[in-house]
């Protein structure tokens, strides 16, 4: 999963395109895994806009590793086991902080 943060304001539209450039070189790469084509989202942790589908990603790509097998050779867990917990807090904090 491949995250380009500061997609708002002026930003915005340098954040599209370097997501743009990404997706575009990830092409010229095999994938690691044939169960798993690597997404480049973008988002901002300054609004939380995307932030939701960014946890929505993770959550695909643990189901298609877990399907696939991949999940229980170790394969998809490269940040460590408290990753997901840590990114759910963090979500959650700022999104208590948002006004709604």
């Amino acid at each position: 999963l491949v995250l380009v943060n500061k997609a708002d304001g002026e930003l915005e539209g340098r954040a599209q395109r370097t997501a743009a450039d990404y997706a575009n070189a990830l092409r010229l790469i095999r994938p690691r895994s044939s169960h798993w084509q690597v997404p480049v989202h973008t988002c901002s942790a300054l609004t939380g806009s995307g932030v939701p589908e960014v946890w929505s990603l993770v959550e695909h790509y643990r189901a298609a590793m877990s399907d696939s097998g991949e999940h229980s050779r170790g394969a998809q867990n490269r940040c460590g086991l408290g990753c997901g917990t840590r990114f759910r807090r963090i979500s959650s904090t700022r999104s208590r902080r948002m006004p709604a």
